[in-house]
């Protein structure tokens, strides 16, 4: 063979604004991004709690009937926990995506832990509710080790 492998490099134009002079420094760029992500705080407070309502109210009802409806659901709490845990640390987001990776877990089995589906949605009520003030460590600890049970791993 005569042809030699070529490795291509794009041009990096990050580089070129960072490098520029009078350019925002890293700190700068991390305040920037932090503030912004304060700032849509309020609409995302706002999205998690509708699609929280409407995720315990699906899993409220029958089972899914089927492996796509389950698939369904599991992908709404996949999303849930995507956009809760978004910028800063959220019990939602880490419930949801338990949520998530059980009922996906649960799909493959091809059945329906209605006990732990509850225990989950349970657990989702409890850190909603703003009034009451639950050891959130313990409580992410325990579904942990309730789907690890079954070998629902994340």
């Amino acid at each position: 063979m005569t042809d030699a492998a070529r490795i291509f490099v794009p041009e990096n134009t990050l580089a070129r604004g960072i490098d520029a002079p009078g350019a925002a420094d890293i700190h700068d760029m991390l305040r920037d991004a932090a503030r912004r992500v304060e700032a849509m705080s309020p609409a995302v407070d706002v999205y998690v709690a509708d699609r929280s309502v409407a995720l315990l109210r699906a899993m409220a009802g029958p089972p899914p009937a089927t492996p796509e409806a389950r698939l369904a659901l599991a992908t709404e709490a996949g999303l849930l926990a995507e956009v809760a845990g978004s910028g800063r640390p959220n019990p939602i987001g880490d419930i949801a995506k338990g949520i998530a990776v059980l009922i996906r877990h649960l799909n493959a089995d091809g059945g329906w832990r209605a006990d732990l589906i509850h225990v989950h949605a349970a657990a989702l009520g409890l850190v909603m509710n703003r009034g009451e003030k639950p050891n959130v460590g313990a409580l992410l600890s325990g579904l942990r080790s309730a789907r690890a049970s079954i070998g629902a791993l994340e």
